[in-house]
Parts: C-alpha cells; sequence; structure tokens
C-alpha cells in the first residue's frame, strides 16, 4: 500500500486468507484497479485535448491567413478602381502586399511590367 501511496499506481496488497483483512485487501485492489484504469482514461482525453487544440490554432492560423489574403485583395481591387498614376499603384500595390507579415521573408519586392513584343 506504501508503493501505491507512492504513485505507483500498479501496487496491489497481497491478499492472504479469507479474512476481513484479505476483504478489505481485495477492496482495496478493486479501488486501485479502478484508479489506474481512470488515471488512462484521463491520459487518453489529455492527449485528446491536446490534438484537438493543435488542430484549432492550426484552423486559426489557416483563417487569420485567410482573412489577410481577402483584405489585401479587396484593397488592390479598390487601388485598381482610383484614378493615379501607375507608378503611384504599383508601388501602393507592392506595399498592401509586402505588408503581409507572413507572406514576406523581407520587405523588399519589385513588380515588373511586361509591355507587348512587336
Amino acid at each position: 500500500m506504501q508503493r501505491f501511496e507512492d504513485g505507483d499506481l500498479a501496487a496491489r496488497a497481497a491478499v492472504r486468507g479469507d479474512d476481513e483483512i484479505a476483504r478489505v485487501e481485495t477492496g482495496f485492489n478493486r479501488m486501485a484497479a479502478a484508479l489506474s484504469s481512470r488515471e488512462r482514461e484521463k491520459d487518453l482525453l489529455l492527449e485528446q485535448v491536446r490534438t484537438a487544440n493543435e488542430e484549432l490554432q492550426r484552423g486559426e492560423l489557416r483563417t487569420r491567413r485567410a482573412c489577410d489574403i481577402q483584405r489585401v485583395l479587396n484593397d488592390l481591387l479598390r487601388l485598381s478602381l482610383g484614378e493615379q498614376p501607375l507608378a503611384a499603384l504599383l508601388q501602393r500595390c507592392l506595399e498592401l502586399v509586402l505588408g503581409v507579415p507572413w507572406l514576406a521573408v523581407q520587405s523588399k519586392g519589385s513588380i515588373f511590367v511586361a509591355t507587348g513584343a512587336s
């Protein structure tokens, strides 16, 4: 019983005889087995909670990124409807795209403008 009290949930009392002490030892062993089973269930549930939490965090990150993309696309479309010089429009578009923190490794970039070849 001391081993059980010290945290060894596999420890059981040795049942000797058929007297009242033996019945107490048998009862202890049943309680110890039930406790061990519940500890295993608790560990499984905790692992499920950890896994679900990790999935939620990944989902939250995907959602945040999708919102960032939608925001930038909306801003780009809004800019395209305005009337400003092409150089200013391209500069602002580049700033918007590079303003997404998870997208740019460095806040540097360029836009290449291709013209029709004759």
